[in-house]
């Protein structure tokens, strides 16, 4: 994908090749970057079961500077579905991060909810 990208530049049509060709090669079975996807929605799923329920973990208490927002996971897991087409899951998990976020993420999180249902359709 990297010298695709590369290529895509050197023939004149832009820095970056399409989103669509991006999302095609993430979403072909087998394909590298499907494997990198399918890594990454389960360090999320996992990370999730870390969370055991609650909202948040708070690694302030550990000297770090972030808490760990549940709805923020769930927003990361529906953009790896998204990836690889797993639209059913990735509106569920956006449903379920806009149920869990707060009032100021809740416009952008209903706009991402909107984009994942007509692409599922």
């Amino acid at each position: 994908l990297h010298h695709c990208s590369r290529s895509w530049g050197s023939v004149g049509l832009g820095e970056a090749p399409p989103p669509a060709l991006w999302q095609l090669r993430a979403s072909t079975p087998g394909s590298p970057a499907a494997h990198r996807f399918r890594e990454a929605l389960s360090d999320f799923q996992r990370t999730l079961a870390q969370l055991r329920g609650n909202a948040a973990i708070d690694y302030t208490q550990l000297g770090l500077r972030f808490k760990l927002q549940a709805w923020e996971v769930l927003f990361s897991v529906a953009a790896v579905q998204s990836q690889l087409g797993l639209w059913a899951e990735a509106t569920h998990s956006l449903e379920e991060a806009i149920s869990k976020g707060p009032e100021g993420a809740r416009d952008d999180l209903d706009i991402a909810l909107g984009q994942v249902q007509v692409r599922g359709r």
